[in-house]
């Protein structure tokens, strides 16, 4: 089966949300979707087919106090305010088509950190409604850790994804999607992923979950050890890798929207210059 496999990276994702908006453009499925964290949010967008949608409403509101920033992060305990983000704007700003992500026939995952285990669990969403199970785990996903409260769901509590699994090709290798597009949100020469620079803050935060404290510290090893695998996997030609042809000029607590639509547009135009490469890969 085919996947398609998502990165997180918080605004700086929104390379992932032009990816896939070149691929709504021209038609490209997939038997499979899996998401970390901000690829979980726009992967949702686009098991809705609705091109654009990622992009507009980031762009306008991720200058907005009511969005994120530090006076949600003390009044709520979330930097990306949950009742703006989560309810008000799926169900009213820029509607959510439930309708259309349900009818996909492909099969949506959204991948969370267990605060308890340090393990990642990869969760099926058969729908997205406002306020279920399902959005919650959305929510989970992206929760980035510090910044964002652990989400308590069906006696977990959880985190963002990308402390356990930050690409997770081998998983979703397993769930028996073999041949699988990869989207990262980092250019080559990267530095790798921030989550080292919460370890200090998680020990406060977290003084009796040692797993997610582990995790954190052992995060960026095992990222570059995937990103070996990917490479090496690619090379053999049993994954196809779309990354930041440059640097991407939104950053991952982004508030100008020209930055926003700068990054939106070099995924978009990246993915464009592969298309020919990626139809023949999805094609065998």
């Amino acid at each position: 089966m085919k996947g398609l496999v998502l990165e997180g990276g918080a605004h700086r994702g929104i390379y992932t949300a032009g990816v896939l908006d070149a691929f709504l453009e021209n038609n490209i499925t997939f038997d499979g979707v899996i998401g970390v964290s901000a690829g979980a949010i726009h992967g949702a967008g686009f098991m809705s087919r609705q091109k654009g949608r990622s992009v507009n409403y980031t762009a306008d509101y991720c200058s907005s106090k009511k969005y994120m920033g530090f006076a949600s992060l003390l009044r709520t305990g979330n930097y990306f305010n949950e009742q703006f983000c989560y309810y008000e704007l799926p169900s009213k700003l820029y509607p959510f088509d439930h309708k259309s992500f349900a009818e996909n026939p492909a099969k949506f995952y959204v991948v969370c950190t267990d605060l308890d285990s340090g393990q990642a669990l990869y969760h099926y969403c058969p729908e997205l409604t406002v306020g279920g199970l399902n959005m919650k785990y959305l929510q989970a996903s992206a929760s980035m850790p510090v910044v964002s409260k652990a989400l308590k769901i069906e006696g977990h509590s959880y985190v963002d994804g990308g402390i356990a699994d930050s690409v997770p090709e081998k998983a979703f290798r397993k769930l028996g999607y073999t041949r699988n597009l990869v989207v990262l949100t980092q250019e080559e020469k990267s530095k790798g992923s921030e989550f080292n620079a919460f370890v200090p803050m998680a020990k406060f935060f977290y003084p009796r979950h040692k797993a997610i404290i582990k995790a954190l510290e052992s995060q960026n090893e095992r990222y570059y050890e995937e990103l070996e695998y990917l490479y090496k996997e690619e090379k053999a030609g049993n994954i196809l890798i779309v990354r930041p042809s440059v640097k991407p000029s939104a950053g991952v607590m982004e508030r100008k929207s020209q930055n926003i639509r700068d990054t939106h547009n070099l995924g978009y135009n990246d993915a464009l210059k592969m298309m020919d490469k990626i139809k023949d890969f999805l094609s065998l």
